[in-house]
C-alpha cells in the first residue's frame, strides 16, 4: 500500500515540476497557478517546481518505506486476545518488536484479558512486570536462553492468572 501512495505522490510531484517548467496551459495547472499567484506573484512557476521536487522526494521515501505513517498504537482494552496476537505478529514482521518482546506482551495480554477470550483479567501485577524486565536483562547478559526466559515467564504469567481468577 505504501508503494501505491508513494507512486501517486511521485506522479503528482512530477506533474507539478513538468507543468512549472513548461508553464503549461493545462486547465488544472492554470487553476492552481491562479490561486497561488496571489501570494507568489511571477515566481509562481518556480514555486511549483520546488514544491514538486519536495513532493517527489517525500513520495519516494513513502514508497521505499522510509516514512511510515500507519503507526499503530498498543492494543486497547476492547480488543480480544486474538486481535492482540495478530497485532504483535504484524509488529514483529515489520521489525518494530523482537520476538521476545512480543512474547512478553502476549503473556501480559493473556493475564489481562484471559487466555483465549475477553474476560477482563484485571491489572497486571507490578511484580510480574518487574519479573519480565529481569528476564529480559538476564537474556541480554547471556545468563538465560530465550527459551528458558519464555518458559519462566509463561509459568509466572499462569500463576498470576490463576491468582486473579481465585480473587474473583
Amino acid at each position: 500500500m505504501h508503494v501505491l501512495w508513494g507512486s501517486l505522490m511521485i506522479a503528482a510531484g512530477l506533474f507539478m515540476v513538468v507543468c512549472g517548467s513548461l508553464r503549461s496551459p493545462f486547465v488544472v495547472y492554470r487553476l492552481m497557478v491562479a490561486r497561488s499567484k496571489i501570494l507568489w506573484g511571477e515566481k509562481v512557476h518556480r514555486f511549483y517546481q520546488v514544491a514538486g521536487i519536495l513532493v517527489i522526494v517525500f513520495g519516494a521515501s513513502v514508497a521505499f518505506g522510509l516514512v511510515d505513517w500507519s503507526k499503530r498504537e498498543e492494543p486497547s482494552a476492547v480488543q480480544d486476545i486474538n486481535a492482540v496476537r495478530a497485532e504483535l505478529r504484524e509488529q514483529v514482521d515489520r521489525g518494530k518488536l523482537t520476538r521476545e518482546e512480543a512474547i512478553v506482551r502476549l503473556a501480559e495480554a493473556q493475564v489481562e484479558y484471559g487466555s483465549t477470550k475477553k474476560e477482563g483479567g484485571g491489572e497486571l501485577p507490578s511484580e510480574l512486570r518487574a519479573y519480565g524486565e529481569e528476564l529480559e536483562d538476564r537474556v541480554a547478559k547471556g545468563e538465560l536462553t530465550e527459551e528458558e526466559a519464555k518458559t519462566a515467564w509463561e509459568e509466572a504469567a499462569k500463576k498470576a492468572k490463576d491468582a486473579v481468577k481465585e480473587t474473583k
